[in-house]
């Protein structure tokens, strides 16, 4: 089937207004991305995605959905997609995907691709007189090419904004990936109905926030800028006051593999946090907030970690986190009484085997957790000095990041590499964080190799042998050739949050860079999977504890109402009256403690009624009716107390 191109010029289409833009996504294309020599094997591993995905529907047991291939192609060419949400329409959104195509003959042989998917589908197309086909089908949608383009529009036909605003790379830098996202319309859809915590706006920002990626030849740069982020933390009290000071970046060695430097209000921290654990587990945030507030006199605004040659080779032990301190005196008074404390606590589940203890080594006092007698292969250690608190996986790398304080060493911004890639004229500094790629890219190589084998056997051809972008990677000294660092900052702009990152041009280079950290701290890595696996079953053992309380006291009622029944003939009208003495000074329940569920809520009860049995429930976290998880009502009528069926 031969479809006529659009007769509509592009001039005719409705520019979309910005205010509704819910989403808007731009792609340049990977052509316009991989643009360093280094990637150009990559670019064409890229390429062989398609072909690969049509030789699957003759290997597969299974047909393929049409669409696959063409979904293929057009991913990794131009892509430009907008997304806007609307009020009081029986549709709720509009939808339109720009894909820019080499000509338009390429752009109708899209359509027949597209048209061929939906009819496959069973939609039914109506071609109309203007030249584009329609969907007639809810969502009503409109497919066609306009000269060298294919359009796809749902519920509106707008025209596709083919540039990112606002994106923040430096001038001169297109930006050749990036999205936009509406914070507002997102938040709200997210809440469901329900009031947007106003905590997220204090690390989110509000507005438009956007991220963008480009490159210029000689390195990749990302933008993000969160809108109205800045205000929202100064009222929240999280954003520091002072800005980020060259003294705090001479805390890092010189040689650091990498590193992260920042400003942030504790005290601020600490309230923000106790709202989301609060919301996010039904529980009231002022025990929480209280017990996080108790570090804030003791901890400043700056923090930061860093793995270096000098506190121990680079790898996880040789790791340092740091924190400034307001109050070294009183902590040092802390620190002292410490071991006494924690020993004591310790003592009977550990039977001395662990126990905290007090070192001077070159007259610096050391705290080391220790593990006498048993050939535990750690010794966390800290050490409080000049205004700082220093934490790290062995006493030597607390020892040697003391020193690096103390004696004034060279510091991140002493590194070349460091300085090459930092930006210049940059005010209000908040964080930095630095990747030395160069000095990864030796540790990162192997890991980076077998990434690119599979990259490269994936998209081979079992019958066409020219199809083959192998080696993919680059010999490891072409690919260190002239290797940039990574560096990340973040600042303040007015009200705004603006992130700044510089990198090499290459991906390869990055990606490799990359795996270089992971493959030097396998441990974080460990720990991320085991935190990633423990954390979702610790909530969710809460919120099984707490259900569990609540079925529990459910039973507990049951039998007082059951006894208050037998010696009174009847049941009482509220739970109050069990805790309440009768004429004969008996009581049912021991307190109004009795009363109330595991979230402190009271218990709900319906006496019988009409024949109806009482009812005993709870409403759960919330304490509003309905919900799930956390919030999910109990009731005595589904729980299966007393022989009563289960799921009634």
């Amino acid at each position: 089937m031969l479809l006529a191109p659009p007769l509509l010029a592009l001039a005719t289409l409705a520019a979309p207004s910005q205010d509704e833009t819910f989403l808007e996504i731009h792609l340049a294309g990977c052509e316009a991305v991989l643009v360093d020599p280094k990637d150009a094997r990559l670019l064409t591993a890229l390429t062989f995605i398609a072909p690969r995905v049509e030789e699957l529907d003759d290997e597969l047991d299974f047909p393929l959905p049409g669409f696959f291939a063409p979904m293929a192609r057009w991913l990794t060419g131009p892509l430009h997609l907008r997304v806007a949400l609307l009020e009081g329409r029986r549709l709720p959104f509009t939808a339109q995907l720009l894909l820019p195509q080499a000509d338009a003959p390429a752009a109708e042989a899209a359509t027949r691709d597209f048209d061929r998917m939906v009819r496959e589908l069973g939609a039914r197309v109506v071609e109309e007189n203007d030249g584009w086909y329609r969907i007639a089908d809810e969502p009503t949608g409109w497919y066609g090419a306009r000269g060298s383009d294919f359009l796809l529009a749902v519920g509106e036909r707008h025209d596709v904004p083919r540039t990112l605003q606002g994106h923040g790379l430096p001038a001169g830098v297109e930006p050749k990936l990036g999205f936009a996202l509406d914070l507002d319309q997102f938040w709200t859809q997210l809440a469901r109905g329900q009031e947007v915590p106003s905590w997220l706006g204090a690390l989110f920002g509000e507005g438009r926030a956007v991220w963008a990626a480009g490159n210029d030849g000689e390195r990749t740069y990302t933008a993000t800028v969160l809108r109205g982020c800045a205000r929202r933390a100064r009222e929240y009290g999280t954003l520091a006051e002072e800005p980020l000071t060259p003294a705090s970046l001479r805390l890092v060695p010189a040689d650091a593999r990498w590193a992260s430097v920042g400003k942030m209000n504790f005290g601020g921290l600490a309230k923000l946090a106790a709202e989301a654990i609060g919301e996010a587990t039904g529980q009231n945030p002022a025990p929480i907030a209280h017990a996080l507030a108790a570090v804030e006199p003791f901890v400043g605004d700056t923090w930061g970690i860093y793995a270096s040659e000098t506190t121990g080779g680079g790898g996880l032990l040789s790791t340092v986190l740091f924190v400034e301190v307001s109050s070294e005196a009183q902590l040092q008074a802390l620190r002292a009484g410490l071991p006494n404390m924690v020993n004591g606590m310790l003592a009977a589940k550990t039977k001395g085997y662990v126990q905290l203890r007090h070192s001077q080594v070159d007259g610096l006092a050391l705290t080391e957790l220790t593990f006498p007698g048993l050939p535990v292969p750690l010794q966390p250690t800290f050490a409080i000095h000049d205004g700082h608190l220093f934490l790290g996986a062995t006493p030597q790398a607390v020892l040697a990041a003391v020193a690096q304080a103390r004696d004034g060493q060279d510091g991140l911004f002493d590194n070349p590499r460091m300085r090459e890639q930092f930006p210049r004229g940059v005010q209000n500094l908040q964080s930095v964080t630095f990747v030395d790629t160069p000095m990864l890219l030796s540790d990162g190589y192997g890991v980076a190799g077998l990434v690119c084998a599979a990259i490269t056997n994936a998209t081979r051809s079992r019958t066409d042998a020219a199809r083959d972008a192998s080696p993919m990677l680059p010999s490891y000294h072409r690919l260190a050739s002239g290797a940039k660092a990574m560096v990340f900052i973040t600042r303040v702009q007015g009200d705004d949050i603006i992130a700044e990152g510089r990198m090499d041009s290459s991906m390869l280079v990055n990606l490799t860079g990359v795996c270089g950290v992971l493959a030097t701290n396998q441990g974080v890595m460990m720990t991320s999977i085991i935190a990633s696996i423990a954390i979702p079953n610790l909530l969710s053992a809460r919120i099984a504890a707490n259900q569990s309380g609540a079925v529990a006291r459910i039973h507990s009622l049951e039998v007082a109402l059951r006894a208050y029944a037998a010696d009174h003939g009847r049941y009482p009208e509220r739970l109050e009256v069990l805790v309440t003495p009768d004429e004969q000074g008996r009581t049912y329940l021991w307190s109004e403690q009795a009363l109330q569920d595991p979230w402190g809520n009271s218990m709900r009860y319906d006496p019988p009624h009409k024949g109806r049995q009482y009812r005993i429930y709870s409403f759960g976290a919330d304490g509003r009716p309905g919900g799930v998880g956390h919030a999910a009502d109990i009731a005595s009528d589904e729980i299966g107390v007393f022989g009563n069926p289960m799921g009634r």
